[in-house]
């Protein structure tokens, strides 16, 4: 298949994934990976379809990534206020320092916790996303695009 026709197979995956959502986040995301280089073959494409159907596609489908992130980001605020009240604890009965000691020592420790949580935060978002692909994309799709890689 030329790259002209692997593009038109792949918007016209993204526009009957209406009702799959995942997938059409899939599908867009792939789309992107392709064209880096062919850029000029996906804007005389892309003036063959219906670009405002195609853009309520992308857009419900990043609503579900949306959902997926602000999950994932409730779990860690949580996780942030029991770590504080914890640490708080800790610092506040475990010895008697000065207020400013044990401010410092606070803000010290809720700025080691967002460090190596918003690391977290994006491999945990990275990992839901792919389970939620193998999850919901067809296997024919995921073939597809594989093949395009070679």
């Amino acid at each position: 298949m030329t790259v002209k026709e692997n593009i038109r197979k792949l918007l016209d995956i993204l526009k009957e994934s209406s009702d799959n959502l995942v997938q059409a986040e899939y599908v867009f995301d792939k789309i992107r990976e392709y064209i880096e280089d062919k850029k000029e073959d996906y804007k005389e494409v892309l003036k063959e379809y219906d670009q405002d159907e195609l853009n309520k596609v992308v857009k419900e489908s990043y609503k579900q990534y949306v959902k997926r992130a602000q999950r994932i980001f409730f779990r860690e605020v949580i996780f942030f206020a029991v770590y504080m009240l914890i640490i708080t604890c800790i610092v506040a009965f475990g010895f008697k320092p000065n207020s400013n000691i044990l401010l410092m020592c606070i803000i010290g420790f809720a700025s080691l916790f967002c460090i190596v949580r918003s690391v977290a935060f994006k491999k945990s978002l990275e990992k839901k996303t792919k389970e939620e692909y193998k999850k919901y994309v067809e296997k024919d799709v995921e073939k597809f695009v594989e093949g395009l890689k070679k």
